[in-house]
């Protein structure tokens, strides 16, 4: 428990968790400060790009402090992740989310109460619900730590109207601690978090976007395919390949794979069990290329991802910069890069700005959408029921785009929900007695499952117990496939209960159906809006021929890079078209000159400014370690 405010004495003890559970000696700078400021002022907001370390964050002031940690995050992919890995570090976390069947979502909560757990983690609407509210004053909370808290903001492309109502939550505990963490986050979008969450004072920690390794481009193509496979050849390492359709994620892996690229495909639609086998195939590096929707990569945490490449516009730059992000964790030389054709830009700019949704238009879909479902007036709230995108099209007679552009709006105004891929576990209970059971006349590869399953679950006669299919595959040796058929039989022949696993999308309806849609105004002119920034934000960069694609992604968040990074393509470009070589030494002589008479670092930036070669000159050199500025003055190395 902490017992002091002085910061070395905090520091040391802060250092003494990370090298017991984690490993490491020392801090990143930016981790050390937030921390530092969490502890002491009880309060802190951390923009850290994705693989900056964000969770270590909140995590080691939790473990030093008294009470459980209750971490707010918004995907079950994410929460897992982090549970995981904590589990395997010896530390107590527990998962409460809508894959737990209520007998086990009750047991978690009664070994909560009995202090079994330091870490919680929920989604923001299972902390909402009326049963958690009521237990958690039992849960003994002395730090709520808000993940990816972009989300709480209508100018961020992942809002969640729930995160708006964490506020209440903290109204009511003003004991707690409250620190807010995401990878990156606009000043708009900042502006939101400190005002949604009490945090108006709370100390900013800030990592700068750029990323020395990271190399930027954007590769024009009237023949998409082709180019990504001619780069992606050039390429021996790990790699991702988004795409913006299901449909192309298969086409583009069989290409692939025609020219002895060993690529696999992923997407939302495949079963939970493939999907599974096929991340852990590509973790494992047995698949070099996964091509896949953007249902790929949260909670995912692979340090060798050599190139990230994206097979048409993404859908906007907060987005990209994350996916991107997942390239070159491991501090090694990686890529991303953007493919697209004056026809993928032009879909872009019909989607953005051409299709307007009407007031009009909002109103009928809001009715059709509730009538499909069989929603009544004056009913609905936490009504839910299997979501399928393209059933759902067919039905109301809609274009897609139009049907997701009035799905975001509904839930911006809260009306409904849509969740992630939820799974719910297989489950099976043995409805015979034991001598009963003995008495069947069964065929031996039937009654040597029952024989596993009696091993393994000692409550399988009283309860249904969610099975684990692939500790029975392992055991029977045999695959999925004919596991199920062996559990449906014995399902038929009324010697066990089965319920198999599901794997969809749901809809959930958060308030009763209206005679009529009102919106808001605010709300409806904040969408227009964000439409325009996120078309006009991806569409500069995409045609962008001259600026450091690094300076781009810098301004669009609200964090200026002082100096281009020297190697995306719009630098190199550069650099070979002005002869780079030739013109070094004369550029690196005269920023000699204002470093060693600079009595500020904004003189020199000042200086290289005027000139788009010198800016270069002067990255190579503070990359090289020539110049650099330290301790509030300019260093000049001799070389």
């Amino acid at each position: 428990m902490v017992g002091s405010n002085n910061a070395e004495e905090l520091l040391e003890v802060a250092l003494e968790v990370l090298h017991r559970y984690w490993g490491f000696k020392e801090f990143r700078a930016a981790q050390k400060h937030f921390i530092l400021n969490l502890l002491r002022q009880e309060e802190a907001i951390g923009v850290m790009p994705t693989g900056g370390g964000k969770s270590i964050c909140f995590q080691i002031p939790g473990l030093m402090m008294g009470g459980v940690t209750l971490v707010i995050s918004p995907l079950i992919a994410l929460i897992d992740d982090q549970v995981r890995q904590l589990s395997e570090k010896g530390i107590s976390a527990v998962a409460l989310h809508s894959r737990l069947n209520q007998a086990q979502y009750f047991l978690e909560v009664d070994n909560i109460i009995n202090g079994k757990y330091k870490f919680i983690y929920v989604s923001p609407e299972k902390l909402l619900s009326n049963h958690f509210q009521s237990v958690l004053p039992s849960f003994n909370v002395h730090l709520l730590a808000i993940d990816e808290a972009h989300c709480i903001s209508m100018w961020g492309f992942d809002f969640r109207p729930a995160y708006r109502k964490l506020s209440d939550v903290i109204a009511e505990n003003p004991s707690w601690k409250v620190c807010a963490l995401t990878a990156s986050a606009t000043d708009l979008i900042l502006k939101d978090i400190r005002k949604e969450l009490f945090l108006e004072d709370a100390p900013l920690t800030r990592i700068s976007l750029y990323r020395k390794n990271l190399n930027y481009a954007v590769i024009f193509a009237e023949n998409l395919t082709t180019k990504i496979i001619s780069f992606t050849k050039k390429m021996s390492g790990s790699g991702l390949i988004y795409t913006r359709s299901r449909k192309e994620t298969r086409e583009i892996a069989l290409l692939l794979n025609d020219e002895n690229i060993n690529a696999d495909y992923y997407h939302a639609g495949l079963p939970q069990e493939e999907r599974k086998y096929k991340q852990e195939r590509w973790m494992s590096n047995e698949i070099q290329v996964m091509v896949c929707t953007n249902a790929f990569g949260m909670g995912i945490d692979k340090a060798d991802v050599q190139f990230v490449f994206h097979a048409g516009p993404p859908e906007n730059l907060a987005n990209y910069y994350q996916e991107a992000g997942r390239a070159g964790r491991d501090g090694n030389k990686a890529y991303a890069g953007i493919f697209f054709s004056n026809q993928s830009l032009k879909k872009m700019e019909k989607y953005y700005l051409q299709e307007e949704l009407s007031l009009d238009t909002i109103k009928v879909l809001y009715d059709q959408l509730h009538s499909h479902y069989g929603v009544a007036l004056g009913d609905g709230e936490g009504s839910t029921f299997p979501f399928h995108p393209r059933k759902l099209v067919n039905a109301l007679g809609v274009d897609a785009q139009l049907l997701h552009k009035a799905l975001k709006l509904f839930t911006m105004h809260g009306i409904l929900q849509l969740s992630e891929n939820y799974n719910k576990s297989s489950t099976i209970r043995i409805c015979l007695g034991a001598k009963e059971l003995e008495a069947q006349s069964l065929p031996s590869h039937l009654t040597n499952l029952l024989i596993v399953l009696q091993r393994k679950y000692a409550n399988i006669f009283s309860q249904s117990i969610s099975i684990d299919e692939s500790f029975l595959c392992s055991e029977l040796s045999i695959p999925k496939q004919v596991l199920d058929q062996y559990l449906q039989k014995l399902d038929d022949l009324g010697v066990v209960e089965y319920s198999a696993s599901t794997d969809v999308h749901y809809i959930q309806f958060l308030k009763d159906r209206q005679r009529l849609f009102i919106a808001s105004f605010d709300t409806m002119q904040t969408f227009s809006e964000m439409q325009k920034i996120g078309y006009t934000a991806m569409a500069n960069y995409l045609t962008e021929r001259e600026a450091c694609r690094n300076q781009i992604i810098g301004n669009h968040f609200g964090m200026p890079q002082d100096l281009p990074c020297g190697h995306c393509d719009n630098c190199k470009k550069l650099k070979k078209e002005a002869t780079f070589n030739q013109v070094f030494k004369e550029k690196a002589k005269n920023i000699k000159k204002q470093v060693l008479r600079a009595k500020s670092r904004k003189e020199v930036l000042d200086y290289i400014r005027k000139d788009a070669l010198s800016a270069l000159v002067l990255r190579e050199l503070m990359d090289r370690r020539v110049a650099e500025y330290k301790n509030n003055r300019w260093i000049w190395r001799a070389k």
